[in-house]
């Protein structure tokens, strides 16, 4: 897995440093037609979701498992659309979405399911207002949440 990172623009990060306010171990790059896996990090977290990409996160245990050759198990989520419409107000911020959506959903309505944003307000976002959104997608106890990628992204 680790060669395959490193020949993919993965990277290695030694214990300790600090990444995305995580501990980082192996963050692998763009790898086609595999599934790679790295412990300690909060991919949930990561802005990444806001650009457009999946990430979920593993256990430690998990990992290394999957390091040492054994299967890494999981379970498919269910998908809810959120969808998005209209413009920010004056005075109402990215946090006020997920903010609402917490209120509509709970701290458990998002187990087990993945949060996919959608509709004509979505290209009225910024990346960092959609990382916003995917960072605190996880206190509704979602697996991850997305965006789809869009010229906002691209640039």
């Amino acid at each position: 897995m680790r060669d395959d990172a490193f020949g993919y623009g993965g990277r290695r990060h030694s214990a300790g440093e600090k990444r995305g306010g995580a501990d980082a171990a192996i963050s692998a790059g763009k790898i086609p037609e595999r599934m790679h896996c790295a412990a300690d990090l909060v991919t949930r977290r990561d802005p990444v979701p806001g650009l457009g990409m999946i990430a979920m996160g593993a256990g430690g245990l998990d990992v290394a498992v999957a390091m040492g050759g054994g299967p890494f198990y999981i379970k498919t989520p269910k998908i809810v659309g959120i969808k998005l419409t209209g413009k920010l107000n004056d005075y109402v911020s990215a946090k006020d979405i997920i903010l609402e959506v917490l209120r509509r959903m709970g701290v458990k309505g998002g187990v087990g399911k993945i949060l996919e944003y959608y509709g004509p307000g979505v290209k009225t976002l910024s990346v960092p207002e959609r990382a916003t959104i995917t960072n605190m997608g996880t206190e509704t106890g979602a697996t991850t949440s997305i965006f789809p990628s869009n010229i906002a992204v691209q640039n």
